[in-house]
């Protein structure tokens, strides 16, 4: 038996046994082909909420869905990662201490303006809805939301 790597395929050689005769025995090739590793690195999303448990949930859900995550509690902080670290997406809260999200997506709008950004927020009144897009927002979640809608926004914004 003999078998090497033939780029993304595995190469397996069989001596198979050519009965009672005294011939040589046939050689036989089997050529299976494997998934390639993948290469895709994951996506980036950085997640500026003040409240703690729907912060973590949030992690969890992008988490769990294959997404790296970078987690703030506030503002200043959220704004310093936003427009400083390799990132693929934001999701900010708009009512945030330090800095709201709205500040920070001008900010981020001005530093880094192909940056996707989804505001996550309680006020769900037309006017803010109106003003997080207009300031700049790829999209505007109104809490209280499920994951799975979450995570379809997400994967939208980021296609």
């Amino acid at each position: 038996e003999r078998h090497g790597d033939v780029g993304r395929c595995r190469r397996f050689v069989h001596a198979l046994p050519s009965g009672r005769d005294r011939r040589p025995p046939l050689r036989a090739t089997l050529i299976v082909v494997t998934a390639a590793p993948s290469v895709t690195p994951k996506k980036t999303v950085l997640v500026v909420e003040d409240d703690t448990a729907i912060r973590r949930g949030l992690v969890d859900a992008l988490q769990f869905a294959g997404y790296a995550v970078i987690a703030c509690g506030c503002g200043q902080e959220g704004l310093d990662v936003a427009t400083t670290a390799q990132l693929d997406l934001a999701v900010l809260d708009v009512m945030l201490p330090k800095r709201d999200g709205f500040q920070i997506l001008a900010e981020v709008r001005r530093v880094r303006p192909g940056l996707p950004v989804i505001l996550v927020t309680a006020r769900g009144a037309e006017q803010d809805r109106v003003h997080g897009l207009q300031t700049g927002a790829d999209d505007y979640v109104v809490k209280p939301f499920s994951s799975k809608e979450l995570l379809a926004r997400v994967g939208a914004v980021l296609r």
